[in-house]
């Protein structure tokens, strides 16, 4: 399957978007367009990228939700899959991200992803000048049974890859996630637990392809079912 091309209408409405704004390289559910609008009123547009330097784990407690999200921690050695999203510090959007610290990562650590090649310039210079912040985790807590990994908040994650790149995009998310094979997932698809959640009908998942297949097949033996 082709990579998405992301159009030139797109990646213009973006640079606009962008202005007087920061830029958050949004790794979890902030993936997903639907859970960002529904829950966080965040209505701009957004770009896929790689952002070099950082690992993606399962590794964030929120105590309050009684649930373990996926978190960032630097690794000069990994990279993971997100998307660039314009946005303003507001109290909606801090209360979403509490169990994290907002870290300022540089320009060049940010890679784009099915855009054509005549755009890059521009979206360069936007990158250069505009502060880029990824969601660190404050503190390394790996899920257990109190404190499971729910597959709402999971398929939340890859509707929003499958959204910017299709097949391509659930890839990215899975092999550039650490830890599935440690991690307590809790399969809550058809009474979500998790509250920023986007909804997946059983057809979507025939649609994200082989390698989603295997992968939750394998995770089942971690998978607490209700």
């Amino acid at each position: 399957m082709k990579a998405t091309v992301i159009s030139h209408l797109n990646i213009n409405d973006f640079i606009e978007s962008a202005k007087s704004k920061v830029l958050i390289a949004g790794y979890g559910s902030l993936l997903s367009q639907y859970s960002r609008q529904t829950y966080s009123q965040i209505m701009g547009p957004s770009i896929p990228v790689m952002v070099k330097g950082w690992e993606r784990n399962w590794i964030t407690r929120s105590i309050s939700e009684e649930q373990t999200y996926a978190g960032a921690i630097p690794n000069r050695t990994s990279q993971l899959s997100a998307q660039l999203i314009p946005l303003q510090f507001n109290d909606s959007f801090e209360k979403r991200e509490q169990d994290y610290r907002f870290t300022k990562i540089l320009p060049q650590s940010v890679h784009l992803q099915g855009i054509d090649t005549l755009q890059n310039k521009a979206l360069q210079q936007l990158l250069i000048k505009t502060p880029i912040y990824i969601c660190e985790t404050l503190a390394i807590e790996p899920s257990t049974p109190e404190y499971p990994v729910s597959l709402s908040y999971v398929e939340t994650c890859l509707a929003g890859s499958y959204e910017s790149r299709r097949e391509k995009g659930i890839k990215a998310f899975l092999k550039s996630t650490n830890g599935w094979e440690n991690t307590q997932f809790y399969d809550d698809r058809e009474n979500h637990r998790y509250p920023r959640s986007s909804l997946v009908m059983p057809e979507q998942r025939n649609e994200w392809g082989e390698l989603y297949l295997r992968m939750f097949s394998a995770l089942t033996r971690n998978i607490t079912f209700e």
